[in-house]
Parts: structure tokens; sequence; C-alpha cells
């Protein structure tokens, strides 16, 4: 270093011999003359000595010293020479003045002597005082010093250094800041920019690391490239250079799943190993990281070739580490897992046999206490799970469960790899496992871990795709099992997000699209929408077409072939005919003999023929339809037994010997845990080929079955829609089984399952309602126990649950119907309690008839069976027995249709149905129903004349013919009902005995009437009738328009003994869940009124559109707007079976009320309305006939 001399001279004698010295000193360093230095270093030593203690230019002689000293110590390494010139440097900064041109050069150069001093003693002082050196340096230096970027990356590499020793996060940003300088200053031979890129790559990766900001990574990527760039191919540092750039695109990669991230890792990492040396101990790292970087690629992109590039990567990597290497296990498992992931691939089984070995010698060779142990266990699982699936073992079943259940005990989502991996893979096995085992609790169990995985993995990707899959997997089987439609609605959501998840040339693209595809088709079946039904073919033929062939691709082609009949059967295109046929045939071709998979695709087979057979009328296809699903019910499926009786069916009259009495039997003798919704069907199925076959006592045993497990089909625990559901297949089912009963001879038994299979969702509801009766005193605990259950099952489910809640609510509801039947199982053990809430037996329903009649009316659902008497039948209860009433005028194809022109709904046997314009009723109807049904019971009654006193009859029609308006029957110009008797109608004959166990309602008045309701024509007369009503009673609550919402009529309820609805109606054909009174912002459904509990209520009027009729689709069971109320707790209610004339409505309600006030009992007051209205309008029964009370 040079130093310029002040003017002023000191005496010649001692500045020449300074001079003299300090040439020397610069001489002698440019030699690397030691000894000439020292000599130098003596010289100069002896010259200062000589000077005064004012000399101005001391402080240059003492910085030219302790120069000459610090660079003898680089010479020989002697630590006292570099402290002796750290003093004299010291001494120098303080003989210099502030401003002394040469005072920053004496800074950098005392900066470097405590950077040589900090690199021998490792003080941290040294490097304090080597970094406050270097920063007033460059204060004082020159802006345009050409050593400028050289001086920055030297104190960049100080800062870092106190980082590493303190972790002070300040140094380690004045680090980044110095280095992107140096970037910036211009270029020197000393600095090159790749190491200083090299820094910056380090340094924002590892403030990533300590901090998680993403645009760190970003940056550390862009300086690695740009490194990378500056590199020449054969420096030395291009390969490790090459090793850190993939190492931060790997983590970018983890964190955004970006495609782009993986290939660059891979890239870079296979650059590194082309360049590496086999033997260098980096090598085994290289191999890993480039195999690392390929299966990143594969889990997106599931490519073949990436696959077996980081098989090959791996096991070289394995193979080139030392036996003892710590790294060997980790890495072993890893290659286990790869080498599984082919099998998954291909179906290699010897991959799966590598994958096993790999991953329990990993285990084997990890001490149990190591943080890695847990994470191979966790892997392994996967193997054996794989294992399970090809082999069906069910130890390794057990054993991966058991592994799994270990993993997510012993680890915590916060620490890191191996517990979101095992929830997801827990999942799958339990899943697994209810497929082989039939447990539910597996399936809530599974559900529950995967829904726990999903918020710990990222937005995207393969594992997510599968944890995805597996909940909606979970919720879909969930659905089968228990028919609650949240959970069916959730199965498509996470299944569309697993297939999302996933880039579209992924090789698990096309099972999620399997598995969205059989989700569409549940939803297909349960709404008829054709969309969905579309929406599942279109995928299931993607999944097909994308799989190689294995199992899955042999079960989804299976299902698309179902789907394609389905379709056919819905809209009729021969294509999709010949195309279910085609695909059933391919899948029995490849399928193995006499194994239950083989029997599926034989049905699925008989099924397209059946279709086919029906379509073209072949005998050839019907015969291999027969055959063929023969074949598959050896393997004892009752849906195989039940598909049989539907395809016997196509020739029941000339049947084999003996086939009815084998198909009853099988379907009777079923395993227990067959599904109820399967075995009612299927017993159905048989039923009724009993009953066309003509053995009327086998059709009895068997449909008395089917009607037994309906509440089986409906559990307590689904909501009210999902019950409806769950019932609508079974449409028929009721009538028929009577039929059958009364044809064995059978009354009781006709009665009491027409009460059993009407009044599934109704005799819930009553069940609820029934209280605990003396149960309180025998056990207190379980009364208050029984009253909490019974509570929670009759909370609606809250509105703001997305589909995924809903679903999770719908468990824990499924769960305290589950209490309910322990608790009930509990009671019914007690003494003197062995028949709570037993369903009555026809001996107490015959109390229902007090002081009248009912008359149960059906008729059977099969057309053109020969069992007994064609036609209908009547059983006319009375209080001192039963008597069943033929009515053989009555045929099912005739109330159809009826039913048809008077609703506008026809329902196909088959499923779907179509919309007319509905006919209201007219003379000709009237005329059918007296000739029939009306006229043959009043006449086996006795009520053969008018009466100015009519008696009482109660009217519980069956099936369709609680749509018909069975109390307005009448001879045009002859006899008439309305002449005859006072009609009512009940649900079920138990719902009339509750209804009659309930004190009289007292109490006040409610009225809520909606002249205007948006989206509908207004009701001028509602006005008319609630103020009629108010001016007699001007205590009347009155809700109008406005005021007449849900959560204010809700509320006046309970005080209202009376309550009289003006509004309209609607009246859901496919289920009364759907039905309700439109109020001022919103409707109130059927469920919500049901729900209810009314102490104090006698009267509900419901003047509004067809408020006493059920559903067509769900006919058999009793519930609508009418009986709702009357679940609520009022005794008496009137109600319409079709809409009505706004002012004949407010003219009966006003007439109805006077009469009611002259204590004239409702059924007689209706009555009484009805007559003269008949008077007013005599040809224009739709004016007339639509009013119905029912009630004691």
């Amino acid at each position: 270093m040079a130093w310029t001399k002040r003017t002023q001279r000191p005496p010649a004698d001692t500045y020449s011999q300074l001079a003299r010295a300090v040439d020397a000193v610069y001489a002698a360093i440019r030699a690397s003359e030691v000894p000439a230095l020292g000599t130098a270093i003596d010289e100069l030593t002896a010259g200062i000595g000589r000077l005064p203690d004012d000399e101005p230019n001391i402080g240059v002689y003492q910085a030219v010293l302790g120069f000459a000293l610090a660079r003898r110590y680089r010479f020989t390494g002697e630590v006292d020479d570099l402290r002796a010139g750290i003093d004299h440097g010291e001494l120098a900064l303080d003989a210099l003045p502030a401003d002394d041109p040469q005072r920053h050069k004496v800074l950098l150069q005392l900066s470097n002597h405590y950077v040589d001093l900090f690199r021998v003693d490792d003080e941290l002082s040294d490097l304090d005082a080597a970094i406050e050196l270097a920063e007033e340096h460059l204060e004082l230096a020159p802006q345009d010093d050409p050593e400028l970027a050289e001086k920055l990356y030297n104190l960049a590499v100080a800062y870092r250094w106190r980082h590493e020793r303190t972790g002070d996060v300040d140094d380690h940003d004045s680090m980044l800041e110095l280095c992107e300088e140096a970037l910036t200053a211009p270029a020197m031979p000393g600095v090159r920019h790749g190491d200083v890129r090299a820094w910056l790559r380090n340094g924002y990766f590892d403030r990533y690391l300590r901090e998680g900001v993403f645009e760190d990574l970003d940056t550390a990527a862009r300086h690695g490239e740009r490194c990378l760039a500056e590199t020449a191919a054969d420096d030395p540092e291009r390969v490790p250079r090459l090793f850190l750039l993939a190492l931060v695109y790997q983590h970018r990669f983890d964190l955004t799943g970006d495609l782009a991230d993986a290939d660059s890792m891979a890239r870079r990492a296979d650059a590194a190993v082309a360049l590496g040396d086999p033997d260098a101990p980096s090598w085994p790292s290289l191999l890993a990281m480039a195999a690392e970087g390929h299966r990143r690629k594969f889990d997106r992109l599931g490519t073949r070739a990436d696959l077996d590039a980081a098989i090959d990567g791996l096991e070289r990597a394995v193979a080139a580490l030392d036996p003892d290497d710590q790294r060997r296990a980790r890495w072993q498992a890893n290659a286990g897992l790869d080498h599984l992931a082919r099998f998954r691939l291909t179906g290699d089984e010897a991959s799966l046999r590598t994958a096993v070995d790999r991953l329990e010698s990993a285990c084997a060779a990890i001490p149990e206490d190591h943080p890695d142990h847990i994470d191979c266990q966790g892997k392994l699982a996967m193997a054996y799970q794989a294992r399970f699936e090809l082999t069906r073992d069910d130890d390794d079943l057990a054993a991966s469960i058991t592994l799994n259940e270990r993993v997510v005990a012993g680890t915590e989502p916060a620490e890191g790899g191996a517990h979101v991996p095992a929830l997801v893979n827990l999942a799958a096995d339990l899943l697994e496992r209810y497929h082989h085992l039939g447990d539910p609790a597996d399936l809530d169990t599974a559900i529950g871990f995967g829904q726990r995985a999903l918020p710990l993995l990222p937005e995207t990707g393969a594992d997510r795709s599968a944890c995805l899959s597996n909940v909606a997997v979970g919720h879909r089987r969930r659905y089968d099992r228990f028919g609650a439609g949240a959970d069916l609605d959730a199965a498509i959501v996470l299944g569309e997000q697993a297939v999302a998840a996933l880039p579209d040339d992924h090789p698990q693209r096309p099972p999620r699209l399997g598995n969205l595809a059989l989700a569409h088709a549940q939803r297909f079946r349960r709404t008829g929408s054709t969309g969905d039904l579309d929406t599942a073919i279109e995928h299931g033929g993607q999944a097909v077409a994308g799989l190689p062939d294995t199992g899955d691709r042999a079960r989804f082609r299976l299902a698309l072939g179902v789907h394609h009949r389905e379709r056919f059967v819905a809209g009729g295109d021969p294509e999709d005919l010949a195309r279910a046929v085609e695909l059933a045939e391919q899948g029995l071709a490849g399928a193995t003999g006499d194994t239950p998979e083989w029997a599926e695709h034989a049905a699925a087979l008989a099924g397209a023929l059946l279709a086919r057979y029906r379509h073209a009328g072949e005998q050839a296809d019907l015969d291999a339809a027969i055959d063929t699903m023969e074949r598959a019910a050896v393997h004892g499926s009752v849906n195989y037994l039940g598909n049989l009786a539907i395809a016997y069916g196509e020739k029941a009259d000339r049947l084999p010997d003996g086939t009815v009495e084998r198909l009853v039997e099988g379907v009777l003798s079923a395993a227990d845990d067959v599904l109820a919704s399967e075995l009612s069907a299927a017993q159905q199925n048989v039923g009724t080929l009993a009953l066309r076959a003509g053995e009327p006592t086998a059709a009895a045993r068997v449909l008395a079955a089917a009607v037994r497990a309906l509440p089986r089909c409906a559990p307590r625990g689904l909501e009210w829609s999902d019950q409806e559901f769950q019932l609508a297949p079974r449409r028929g089912l009721v009538g028929d089984a009577i039929a059958a009963q009364l044809a064995a001879g059978d009354v009781e038994g006709a009665l009491e399952l027409a009460e059993l299979g009407r009044g599934v969702l109704l005799g819930n509801q009553l069940d609820a309602r029934a209280g605990t009766g003396g149960l309180a005193g025998a056990d207190p605990e379980l009364a208050a126990e029984f009253d909490r259950v019974c509570a929670e099952l009759d909370l609606p489910r809250p509105p703001e649950l997305d589909t995924v809640r809903a679903a999770a609510w719908l468990s824990r509801r499924r769960a305290a119907a589950g209490e309910w039947d322990e608790l009930l199982d509990r009671i019914r053990a007690l003494p003197d309690f062995a028949d709570f809430l037993a369903p009555p037996r026809a001996r107490d329903l015959r109390a229902a008839a007090t002081g009248g009649t009912v008359v149960l009316v059906s008729v059977g659902h099969t057309v053109g069976h020969t069992v007994g008497q064609p036609g209908g039948d009547a059983i006319l209860v009375r209080p001192d027995g039963l008597t069943h009433l033929p009515l053989p005028g009555l045929d099912a194809g005739e109330v159809r249709a009826r039913v048809a022109t008077l609703t506008g709904v026809t329902v196909a046997d088959e499923g779907g149905g179509s919309l007319t314009r509905p006919v209201p009723a007219d003379p000709g109807l009237l005329s059918w129903l007296w000739e029939t049904i009306t006229g043959p019971v009043l006449d086996a009654l006795g009520h053969t004349e008018p009466s100015d006193e009519p008696p009482r009859v109660w009217w519980v029609p069956t099936g369709l013919l609680g749509l018909l308006p069975l109390h307005a029957a009448e001879r045009p110009g002859g006899p008439s009902a309305l002449d005859r008797v006072t009609s009512s109608y009940a649900p079920t004959v138990r719902s009339l005995l509750h209804a009659r166990a309930r004190p009289a309602g007292t109490g006040g008045r409610l009225t809520v009437a909606m002249r205007h309701t948006a989206g509908l024509p207004d009701l001028p007369g509602t006005t008319a009738e609630a103020e009629a009503l108010r001016t007699r009673h001007p205590d009347t609550v009155a809700l109008a328009d406005a005021t007449a919402t849900a959560g204010a009529v809700l509320a006046a309820l309970p005080a209202a003994s009376v309550a009289h609805f003006a509004c309209h109606a609607t009246s859901d054909p496919a289920a009364s869940a759907g039905s309700g009174l439109h109020l001022h912002d919103a409707l109130l459904t059927v469920p919500e009124v049901a729900r209810l509990r009314l102490s104090g209520a006698e009267l509900a009027y419901l003047s509004a559109c067809s408020t006493g009729r059920g559903g067509v689709v769900t006919a058999d069971e009793a519930i609508h707007l009418g009986s709702a109320f009357q679940l609520a707790g009022f005794r008496h209610v009137v109600a319409t079976l079709w809409p009505v004339s706004d002012a004949v409505a407010a003219s009966a309600a006003q007439r109805f009320h006077e009469l009611r006030d002259q204590d004239v009992p409702p059924a007689q007051a209706l009555h009484r309305v009805a007559r003269r209205l008949r008077a007013e309008h005599p040809r224009d029964p739709r004016l007339w006939a639509p009013f119905v009370h029912s009630g004691p």
C-alpha cells in the first residue's frame, strides 16, 4: 500500500532512514523476501522510535509498520506479528485526524488484520472490530473507488460469519444488502459476480428457511440461475452450484407444486450427476437429489420415465453409501416408496415385492427411538396396504392399520412428513376394512381421518387428490349405507376437487374420474337428473379409457355399462343399450369364473340382456338373462335374487317348478348384515313374482318381511327428505302386501302391515311424542336419557352448513339414532315395558273406530296378479272387530290413470315420469269412486239411506287412493256419500288414536293471511277470511302479508288453539319435505310443522291449495301438510285435495267458523259446508269436493 507523505519534514537523517525503511517494506513484500521484510521492519521500528511525539506524520509510519507486521504474519504464520500489526494500526488511527485523507486506507487495513486474527483465535470481538472498521472505511472511501466491489463483498462475508456465530438476523440482512451492492459496483478481477450470486443464493435461501417469505425463495432461484450462467463448465464450483440450485427448486416445488420447479430441479440435479465425480463424497447426494427431482415430476405427471429415473437414481445412491451411513436406511425407504408407485402404475408384482423388502429392511435398520423410524413405519404400512389390495390377506390390512395408527399416535402435524400421510393412508385402510367387513364405524372414522389431513396438505397434487378421493369415497359409501343426501352431495363436491387437484394427464386422474362417476350415477338414481347420468357416463368412459387393464378398470367398466343401461331406460337410445351389452360382455369375458367379481359382471350382463328383451322381444335374450342371473345368484346376494325375480316376472305364468319357493327362502334367509334397503327391494321383487304366479301364501310371507324392513330403510338418523327418498322405491309394496295378506285370510295381519308400511315417518314422529309414560317412575335416569335423545333427533339441520359440514352433522344425528335404538332395547328389557313403543296390534287399533267405522281401502300395485279376488280391498274397522270387504271393481291401473288425470303427475314403475295439466274432479271421477269403492263400503256398513245426522266414517286410503275424494263419491242423480255419512280422513289408524287421546285444546286464535305472495297470483279473499274470524273473535292474533313471516308464525302457534291459514301452498308430488305454506319470507315446510310440539292446539284450518294431498311418488307414506299439523298437536285439521277458487275458499271458511261458533263439531261443520257448496254448485265438484277433515 502506498502512502502520501506530508510536506513538513523532520531532520533529514531520521526521515531519510524512514523513507528507506518504507521503500524496503514494499520491496520485500513484492519479492516475498521474509528476511528483507524483517530488516525493513526493524529499521522502520527504530525510525519511528526517534520521532517526537507530536510528529504529524507518525500515524502514517505506524500504519506502514502495522501493515508490514501483518504481512509477515501471512508469510510465517507467527501470530504475534499479527497482533503487533493490529496494535500499530490502532496507534495509526489514534494519530490520524478524522479528516485525514489517508484515514480510510488505515481503516480498511486494520479491518483486514482483525479478520485475519478472528480466523486464528475465533474471538467474536475481533470480528466485531473488523466489521466496525470496514463500515467506517466505506463511509470515507471515494464513490469511484475501483475496489468497491471487493470491499463490499468482504464486508458481506464478515457479516455472514458473525450471523453464523450469533444468529443475529440483522447481520444476515446486512450481508444480503452488501452483496446486492457489490453486484452494482464495477467488476474487478478479485471479485467474480458468480461468487457474489452464490452467496446471495445461499443467503436468500437461508432467510426463506428461517422466515418462510416466498419472495426470498424466488430471489434465491434467480441468483442461483445467474450464478450458474456465470460459472464455467469446467469450474469445480459448478457441481455444488447445480446441486444447491436444485435444492432451492425442490423447496419451491414443495411449496407451490409448480411443475416447472420440479422439472428445473430434475434438470439441474441431472446435470450435477453428469459432471460429478463418482468417487467424491458428494456423489450419493447428487444421485439422491436427481432421484427426488424425477419423483416429484412423476407425482405431478405420472410419467413412467420419471419414476424409472427416480428408482434408478435412488438405488445407485444407496449402493454408493457406506454400509454404516445414516442416510442409507432413509433412502432405502424412499426407494421402497418408488417401487410401490411403480407397482400401482403398472401392476408389476415384482415391484411390490421389492417395495416391501426395501421398507422392511429400512425399518429394521433404523433404531426405534430415531425420528426416522416412525416415518419408515408409515411407508411400510402403505406397502402392506397395497399387498392387501392384491392378495386380500387380512394380515396385511391389519398390519397396515396398526402401523398407521402408531404413526398418527406418535407424531404431530407440526413434526413434518409422517403424520399427514399416515392420516391419509389410515383413511384408505379403514375404507378397505369397511368394504371387507361392513362395520359402519369404519366409514365414520375414515372420513374423520381424511378431514383431519386435508387442511395439512398442499392445495394441489397427488397427495391432496388421494386424500380428497378417500373422503369422497367414504361419503359415497356412507350414502349407500344410510341414504343421507348430504353425504352424496359431499362425495360429488370432494370428488370434483380430487380430480381438479391433478393435471389432465396424471395417471391417477382416471380412477378419480371413475369414483366421481359412481357418485353422479347415484345422484341420478336419487333425483332422476339425466345431467348427472350423462356426467357419470362421460367420466366413467374417461376412466376406462385411461386405466391399464387392472381391477380398477374392470370395476369402472362394469359401472359404465350399468350407466348406459340406465340411460337407455331413461331415454330410449338403442346405442346406449348396445353399449351396455358390449361392456357387460367384455367384463364377463375378463372375469375369473365362480368368484364374487365374476357374479357382479354376470348380473350386469343379465340386466342388459333383460333390457334388450324388453326392447326387442327376443326370447333368447330373456333366456340368457335368466340363465346368467341364476349363475350369479349362486353367490347368495339378495340383489341377484331380487333381479332374478324381475327377470322371471316376464314369464310368471310358466315358471319352472319350485322357482318361487326357492327365491322366497333365499331372500327370507339373507344374512343379518344385508342392507335393509337391498333386502326390502329383493323381497318386494320376489313377492311381486309370487303374486303374479298365483302363490298367495308365499307372497304374504315375503311381502310382510319387506314391509317390516321399511323402518330400517329410513332410520331415524336421516333427515326427512332422505327418509322419503329411501322409501320411494318401495312404492306399491304396502298395497301388494295387504292384498297378499287378505288373500291368505289374515285380516289382522293386513291391517297391521298397512299401519307399519304407511306410517314409517309418521310413526317415528308419533314415537317421539309418545312420552315415556311410567318409565320415569321405573327408571328416571333412563327416561331422562331417552327424552334427551328424542329432543336431539327432533332438531333441524342448521341452515348455514356447507355440504361437508352437513354430512358431519348427519353423522352425529345418526349416532343419536343409534343411541335411541340402544335405549329402546334397554327400556324394553325392564319389567312391564316389553311393548314400549311397539307397533300397535290390530286389537289396539279397533279403539280408533269409537263412534263410527274406520275404513282402510287398498289396491294392489301389481297389475295382473291372480291372487285371490281381482281388484282392491277394504278393511272395515269397528270397536268389536275387523271385516274384509273385497272391492272387485277396483283396478290398480285405473287408479293410476285417475290419479294422473287429477294431479297431472304420472310415475313409471322403473322411475321417471311425466307432468301434464291436472284436471280437477268431475262427475265421472265421483261416479267411478261410488261404483268401485264408496258405494260398496257404505252398503256393507248398512249406511244405505240419507240421514240428517249421518254416521261417522274415517277413511284410511292407502297408496294413490289417498289422493282421491272418497268422501265426495256419488252417482249422478243418485246416492251420494255426502248424504249418507259424515266423512273424515286419517293418515293411519294410529294417528287417529293419537288425536283421540289428546285433550281438547283451549287458547287463543291465530289468522295468517297472504293476500300478496311474490311470484304467485294475489288472493284477495284471504283478507276477508281473516277479517271475518277476527270480527267474531277480536282477540285473534292476526298476521298478514309482511308480518306473516315464518318466524312470526312459528312464534305465535304455541299460544293458538285455533289457527287459520289463508295463503298459497305447494304440494310436492315427489316428496312431502318440499310441500309447505307460502309465507312472506319463506315456505313453511311439512318437516318444520311436524317438528312442533303444541300442547294447546285444537283446530288448524288450511285454506290453501292441496294441503290435504300427499305425494304421488311417496304415496305409500301418509304424510302431507294436513297430517303434519296433526303431528304438531292439532286434533282437527281442515285441508284441501286440490286448488280451490279464492272466493269459494273464503265463503267456505266463513261458514265453517260460523258453525264452529255454534258448537258444531269440526267434522260435522265441514260436512254441512260441503253440502251447502254442492247445493250452490251441483255440477262442479271441483268447488265443493276438495275440503277434507282429519281428526276424531
